[in-house]
């Protein structure tokens, strides 16, 4: 009879381990084609994305092409050039297309005089004027840049576009379509049609799949010709931001493709895919986070907790199997209980060490998150529309930058900041100099904020201030100690009815992307926070309140700048103050069992008694955590105090059933089997818990 049970039970055992094995073969699988796929995925996103991008900038450059060169023979094929109104028609055909900033038509010395005179009409549609070029600078002088647009047409007699410069005329940073115009097999002058780049930036960054991506233009010597940072327009190689030189020379060298895995000289492991344009002079990167692209978050972390779990469970089932061959006896009970126990804390150790990876998280879409200038005018341009349907003046805009020197959470929901902020007035607008930090915390006594400088320089007043104080910020501690602290500091005008917008400085930062921490000081971290990432972004705050002024009181919103601090407590910190103590009660708890004896004539055990004092400490501790984290909610490691709770109850019944003389299944061989279960059940409960969270 008993071999037929240890048959039966082998049988179970057996056929436990095959199912197991099918279903860690499943999650092997799983994870290798996900891997597979994911791969395929990044490719084909970074190839559309990219693809989508140079569709749209070739459609661009491709009518303005058509329409140059349009331009250019209806002069060429005038009898007499010098019949045309040329003002008249720079702004007939300025006006034909949308996407420009202007036409010029510019000739050669004596073409349309005897007095060997120049001549070039450039008629703005911004400022909707024409003006004289020629009475600016000479632009058949080949020394200057500015005449590229000419000199080099003139040169070749062939139409092509000219590498980004600041246009004296525009006054913007242009790039221009120039196509000679040949009257009577002779060269007689250009044609010029000129397009702003942020545009070409706008494109880029409307199609961008990547919250940490970055779109740039490189011309064929790797000169970058766009990108977010103004300061690297023309002045930087390709080579500034990579520091692979294989990378490089493929860029160089091949029209298209994909890199999955690069070095950047600043931001780390990054991706890129690249297109060469249809003018076949500038070539499209889109670079994306290696992060982003490639891993998918809650999808992967899923993925691979299924298989850690997995493997544990072959291992599990393949022990048990050996263990059984002859039964079970005590020593092999204790194996399988610490092996178990060992399981279960690398499984969530595991978890643990996932979600220590995971640090970032999203741009909430409620923010327009600023990457370059062109971020800014859209959100500017989108709230100047809406004012100005509505018959209201348009905003004031007023760059500004901020600098961080200090910054501690000083506890659950106040965090002390301190360091500057510069502004740039316009002095048209004849504004007095003012910020108002609208998370100012109740507690914040010490509030301070002081201009420290003003300086009128160009057509603006720079403002330099200095703050110190306390902000009051609604965190979320559910995942704590892993949870993202995300710091959102709002800056206004202290006059919402003057309807002023404060802007990100984007040119006083060498990079605005997030996890190159722009606006903080490496010296301003400190024990108590890891940095994440540093976000800029705009949005609209809703005002419960017209504050006397009538634009509020129809739609109760007011555009502000918000610089976003993501943070995380140092794990190391949580772990010994918090999870520490907790494991030092189990373990007292756990060694109090093997203290507890059936007495002779009646007399009580002294189990009770140690119970109650554990639990007195246990109480006070969870006390202290309740008081440090103040959260409405109960956090993941306040639960582990519920878990020894839960076993104090259970222990303290088999000290109970002792006391009364009770044998039973609890009670036999000295709580035998609470012992053996303790550590398994305690990390159980934590990994099902872990799990429900962070799964």
């Amino acid at each position: 009879m008993n071999n037929g049970h240890k048959i039966n039970v082998k049988t179970w055992f057996g056929l436990a381990l095959v199912l197991s094995i099918f279903n860690l073969v499943f999650h092997c699988y799983a994870y290798i084609f996900a891997e597979d796929t994911h791969a395929q995925e990044a490719e084909a996103l970074a190839f559309e994305s990219t693809t989508q991008m140079v569709f749209e900038i070739d459609s661009l450059l491709l009518q303005v092409e058509k329409s140059t060169q349009k331009a250019a023979e209806e002069i060429s094929n005038q009898k007499n050039i010098g019949d045309i109104n040329y003002e008249e028609f720079s702004k007939q055909k300025a006006n034909e297309l949308t996407q420009i900033l202007g036409v010029t038509v510019s000739f050669e010395r004596g073409v349309l005089n005897s007095a060997q005179d120049l001549y070039s009409i450039y008629h703005d549609k911004e400022l909707r004027a024409t003006m004289r070029i020629d009475t600016l600078y000479n632009y058949t002088n080949d020394s200057l840049v500015q005449a590229n647009w000419y000199t080099h047409i003139a040169k070749t007699q062939k139409a092509q576009w000219i590498d980004p410069y600041f246009g004296s005329g525009a006054k913007n940073l242009i790039t221009d379509y120039s196509v000679p115009i040949i009257h009577e097999n002779k060269f007689v002058g250009v044609v010029t049609y000129t397009i702003s780049i942020n545009s070409l930036i706008s494109i880029i960054h409307q199609i961008s799949v990547d919250k940490n991506g970055l779109g740039l233009i490189i011309g064929n010597d790797g000169t970058i010709i766009t990108h977010p940072n103004p300061q690297y327009v023309l002045k930087e190689n390709i080579q500034k931001l990579v520091s692979d030189s294989l990378t490089i020379e493929k860029l160089l060298t091949t029209k298209n493709g994909f890199i999955d895995s690069f070095q950047s000289k600043k931001r780390g492991v990054l991706s890129l895919s690249y297109q060469e344009l249809g003018n076949e002079q500038w070539k499209l990167i889109n670079v994306f986070s290696h992060q982003d692209l490639f891993e998918h978050g809650q999808d992967d972390k899923r993925i691979l907790i299924n298989l850690f779990l997995s493997i544990t469970w072959v291992i599990a089932m393949i022990l048990l199997l050996i263990i059984n061959q002859e039964g079970i006896n005590t020593s092999e009970a204790w194996t399988y209980s610490t092996f178990v126990t060992v399981a279960l804390i690398a499984n969530i150790s595991f978890i643990w060490y996932l979600n220590l990876l995971d640090k970032y998280e999203p741009v909430s879409k409620e923010l327009h998150q600023i990457k370059s200038q062109s971020d800014v005018d859209e959100f500017v341009a989108t709230q100047n529309l809406q004012r100005t349907i509505f018959g209201y003046p348009e905003l004031v805009e007023v760059p500004s930058g901020i600098l961080i020197e200090k910054f501690d959470h000083e506890d659950t929901y106040n965090v002390g900041i301190s360091g500057w902020i510069w502004q740039k007035y316009p002095l048209e607008a004849g504004l007095i100099p003012g910020i108002h930090f609208p998370q100012l915390s109740p507690f914040a006594e010490s509030a301070y904020s002081e201009i420290i400088s003003q300086d009128t320089l160009e057509n603006y007043l720079l403002v330099k201030w200095q703050f110190r104080s306390t902000f009051i910020f609604d965190f979320q501690y559910l995942k704590y100690p892993f949870n993202t602290k995300n710091v959102v500091l709002q800056v206004t005008y202290p006059d919402y009815n003057k309807g002023v917008v404060f802007t990100p400085d984007i040119i006083g930062y060498e990079s605005v992307e997030p996890t190159n921490l722009p606006g903080i000081l490496p010296k301003s971290a400190t024990s108590s926070v890891d940095y994440v990432a540093s976000v800029f972004s705009l949005t609209n705050v809703r005002i419960r309140g017209d504050l006397g002024s009538k634009f509020l009181s129809e739609f109760d919103i007011n555009p502000t700048f918000q610089y976003e601090i993501k943070s995380r407590i140092p794990f190391l910190n949580a772990l010994i103050k918090q999870i520490i103590p907790i494991l030092l009660i189990s373990l007292m708890m756990f060694l109090l069992l093997f203290s507890l004896r059936k007495k002779e004539g009646g007399e009580k055990s002294i189990g009770i008694e140690t119970v109650a004092g554990l639990l007195f400490i246990l109480v006070l501790s969870h006390i202290d955590f309740r008081q440090t984290i103040f959260s409405p909610e109960v956090t993941y490691l306040e639960s582990f105090y519920f878990v020894i709770y839960i076993m104090m109850a259970a222990i303290s019944i088999g000290i109970v059933y002792i006391d009364l003389g009770k044998n039973n299944f609890f009670t036999r061989n000295n709580l035998m089997i609470i012992k053996l279960n303790y550590w398994p059940f305690f990390f159980f409960v934590i990994l099902l818990i872990t799990l429900i969270i962070f799964y």
